[in-house]
């Protein structure tokens, strides 16, 4: 993307989420990264309800990429179940970003 400014991209494999988030989460592990910190994302709508289909479409990103590690980062450490109980999940919170950044 860097390279290639205002270049037009496909989603790998054209796969069809409905959330942005897991959507975002899911373009990084394809690309390859070993660590992807999911910054503000918790799973919730726009009412702070259980959004079911970003946690389902997340859960299986997470489940798919064991070998990634997922760290969400958020001030709620309480996750939605479906993700905490995956070995690949961690939580911090935005201070403890902060201070892993060395911002």
């Amino acid at each position: 993307c860097v390279q290639y400014p205002g270049e037009f991209y496909m989603i790998p494999y054209n796969i069809s989420l409905t959330s942005d988030a897991a959507l975002a989460v899911y373009i990084a592990a394809f690309d390859g990264h070993t660590e992807i910190y999911c910054v503000g994302v918790d799973g919730l709508d726009k009412n702070h309800n259980n959004n079911v289909k970003a946690i389902a479409q997340i859960e299986s990103v997470i489940t798919t990429y064991s070998k990634t590690q997922f760290i969400f980062v958020n001030n709620n450490s309480n996750l939605h179940p479906a993700w905490r109980k995956q070995k690949n999940y961690s939580h911090m919170n935005y201070q403890e970003f902060i201070s892993n950044c060395d911002v």
